[in-house]
């Protein structure tokens, strides 16, 4: 299964992947439904260049660890963000408040890549 909130990004993954995945966009940004149709249990919950563009993002990671068992983050942090991550250290403090890390990579100063386990155990 595959969720977006670009309907976009959705038709591209569809034209990849065809029908032998199940793809749908998240309406309204509304985590709650994606949590309710999987009985809030996801084995893995991906976040490519996007925390940076949320202004409650801490919120968003302490939402994702209620039902996700992994969650791998990738993004740039530029010297000077404009985006509202602020830094590497800020990123990984909170990512660690609900994650295990699995592996941490931090390239440059600026990419931070991040897989964590859920602290939870959830199953």
């Amino acid at each position: 299964m595959g969720l977006d909130i670009s309907k976009t990004a959705i038709d591209k993954a569809k034209s990849s992947y065809g029908e032998d995945i199940i793809f749908d966009t998240i309406k309204d940004n509304n985590f709650t439904k994606v949590i309710e149709s999987f009985e809030g249990k996801i084995d893995l919950t991906i976040c490519l260049e996007t925390l940076s563009y949320i202004k409650n993002w801490r919120e968003v990671v302490q939402d994702i660890s209620s039902f996700s068992r992994y969650f791998y983050v990738s993004l740039y942090i530029p010297e000077n963000p404009i985006g509202f991550v602020l830094s590497n250290s800020d990123l990984i403090d909170e990512l660690n408040i609900y994650y295990n890390t699995v592996e941490k990579f931090i390239y440059n100063d600026e990419n931070t890549f991040f897989l964590g386990r859920n602290k939870k155990g959830l199953k």
